[in-house]
């Protein structure tokens, strides 16, 4: 708490006469910004005596009699414009409409108090606001512009600011600063927001003074300068950033990680998830984001950039090349491998013969994805197997069943007819001479491959005695 002022209540007259003065300020708390009650210092009774005080922990506020020329200038500016908007406000509160010329009434310029903040910004504090000294009279009615002081050459400012596209820049946040600024000023400058038509009034401005206006904290991007004229309407133009995300995609829409894409000449590189992002480009009307795969590709893209961001999200589809193979295994039902196996293949219209290797394998390279194949058994076309191709290698295994092979049974019986087993027999072909024995039902088994068609054989036999 910083006390401005303290009198006894024998020195002091209120001219607001039967309401209570902290009701007053809470009324005007309530009802007034942040900025415009600190206008009013806070009271306090004790006592036979009033104090008037801030809550803020600045230390140098001066007394209106210490400013210079140009600061009495400035505050009573500050004090004509700030007691006749706040007087408007007042005007409107039905419980202390009434009082609105007492309460900006001071007993002499000793109750003005002023500082600067950090952002070079003028704050004015009255003390024994709506009171009148008993032994000087009425005192100063700030409403009625009693700071008779000597003005500087000011001049209402305000500012049009726009984009490159022409249109308003409404609603956005800039920051002003003096270039000759006050020794306490900030360097980074004081925030100010236009409305909706991109307007911003900056009051009064001594003419000949310049100040700097810029669309970042850091000024680092660009600033505009103004000197004071004449005018009161000062146009601004700064660019507009927006921002755009691509997804780079492959032939099948699924995306592309580590990709590196030139976006207008710049080369960006994709994340996993297929996509890169540009936070911060100039819009223009007409703006065209040229994609490319890589520089003079034929693999290109073109979007034309919009204003709004949430607009700006790009798909550029590639066509990779990915190797397709495919791999046919003939096996046994049991897992065998069946080599030299015939197969008729189906493919794109066309029918060829082809026979599995010696491990039971036919291979093929370069396909296309999609490309659909057909495996046929040879020996048995009802069996076969479809496969459409997908990228990386494509593996199918055809199970076949091996014919059997014709056989020559030959039954031994004896004179009662039963199976005689375990009877060694020589058969003689004209392939030569086969030796078997029979087996439990009196039968030995031949390849029909060891006989010729209706040839006659020999079959000895002989009965082992036990």
């Amino acid at each position: 708490m910083k006390i401005l002022s303290k009198t006894a209540f024998s020195q002091i007259s209120f001219l607001i006469q039967g309401v209570n003065y902290k009701n007053i300020y809470a009324l005007l708390n309530q009802n007034l910004s942040s900025n415009d009650i600190r206008l009013f210092s806070k009271i306090e009774q004790r006592n036979n005596e009033t104090f008037w005080y801030i809550d803020s922990d600045l230390k140098n506020y001066k007394n209106f009699r210490d400013a210079t020329p140009e600061e009495r200038g400035e505050i009573a500016d500050f004090i004509e414009e700030q007691s006749v908007r706040i007087g408007k406000k007042i005007a409107a509160l039905k419980e202390i409409a009434a009082y609105e010329q007492q309460i900006f009434n001071v007993p002499s310029e000793d109750q003005i108090f002023f500082t600067y903040d950090s952002n070079n910004n003028l704050m004015v504090t009255l003390a024994q606001w709506g009171c009148s000294n008993i032994s000087q009279g009425n005192g100063i009615n700030l409403y009625s512009g009693l700071l008779n002081v000597p003005r500087s050459d000011k001049i209402n400012a305000t500012l049009l600011i726009k984009y490159a596209d022409n249109t308003p820049a409404a609603n956005e946040t800039f920051y002003f600063s003096f270039e000759n600024s006050h020794p306490t000023a900030d360097s980074s400058g004081s925030p100010i927001k236009t409305n909706a038509e991109g307007l911003k009034s900056l009051g009064k401005l001594k003419k000949g003074i310049s100040f700097t206006i810029s669309n970042r904290l850091d000024k680092s991007d660009c600033n505009r300068m103004i000197t004071v004229s004449e005018q009161t309407l000062y146009e601004l133009f700064f660019p507009y950033y927006t921002s755009y995300d691509v997804l780079v995609v492959n032939q099948f829409g699924e995306p592309i990680a580590d990709k590196e894409i030139y976006a207008n000449g710049q080369i960006y590189l994709t994340d996993n998830n297929g996509h890169f992002n540009v936070p911060k480009i100039e819009y223009f009307l007409d703006t065209y984001i040229n994609l490319s795969a890589k520089q003079g590709s034929d693999e290109s893209a073109s979007f034309l950039l919009q204003k709004n961001a949430e607009e700006n999200d790009f798909k550029f589809e590639l066509t990779i090349d990915y190797e397709c193979s495919l791999n046919i295994k003939t096996l046994l039902k049991n897992g065998e491998v069946v080599p030299n196996y015939k197969l008729q293949i189906e493919k794109k219209g066309e029918n060829a013969q082809y026979s599995t290797d010696e491990n039971g394998e036919l291979s093929f390279k370069d396909l296309t994805p999609n490309e659909e194949f057909t495996i046929v058994d040879w020996e048995n076309p009802e069996n076969k197997e479809m496969v459409t191709i997908q990228r990386g290698n494509n593996c199918c295994d055809l199970i076949v069943e091996l014919l059997k092979e014709k056989q020559v049974r030959i039954k031994l019986l004896d004179l009662e007819g039963k199976p005689m087993k375990g009877i060694t027999m020589n058969i003689k072909t004209k392939s030569g001479i086969f030796t078997k024995t029979t087996d439990l039902d009196g039968y030995i088994h031949l390849p029909f491959s060891n006989f010729n068609d209706k040839e006659k054989v020999k079959v000895d036999f002989s009965i082992v005695e036990e």
